[in-house]
């Protein structure tokens, strides 16, 4: 587990162009075609050593997470965790709702391999079942996560 402390996150001008960019593709969609080829090579470069910069083993980091899913009154059957990163949220999702199944996807290929690395190395419980990450036409996705 990472030790505590702030995250050495990207920095903050990194932060600022990704909610920029965000932005932009929510007010104009048809940006995402000028936009999604640079920022998928960005996080494929980025992939590798994700989670120590972010700290994403540690509570914090789903925090938020857990605090909206505590708010859910019912299992949900099935859950989309769009741009799933390494797979943090997905194994947490996973073992929360064990009878769901959990679909995951990201558009760049290096951080569905890191979120497969992820998985793999994950401690065995016997409320998660197996994943199966699959890549598909340079969008990685990684498939249901179900009994």
């Amino acid at each position: 587990m990472a030790e505590s402390g702030p995250r050495r996150g990207l920095g903050p001008l990194v932060r600022a162009l990704g909610q920029a960019l965000n932005s932009a593709v929510a007010r104009f969609p048809w940006s995402w075609g000028l936009f999604s080829g640079p920022l998928r090579r960005f996080f494929d470069s980025v992939a590798v050593g994700w989670d120590e910069r972010v700290r994403s083993d540690s509570p914090e980091y789903l925090e938020p997470l857990v605090a909206a899913l505590d708010r859910l009154e019912a299992s949900p059957g099935r859950i989309l965790d769009i741009s799933i990163g390494t797979g943090a949220a997905v194994l947490e999702l996973a073992d929360r709702y064990p009878d769901s199944e959990v679909l995951g996807i990201n558009g760049s290929v290096g951080m569905v391999a890191q979120a497969g690395a992820r998985v793999a190395d994950a401690p065995t419980n016997p409320n998660t079942p197996p994943c199966s990450m699959v890549l598909q036409r340079g969008w990685g996705i990684s498939t249901s996560i179900s009994s």
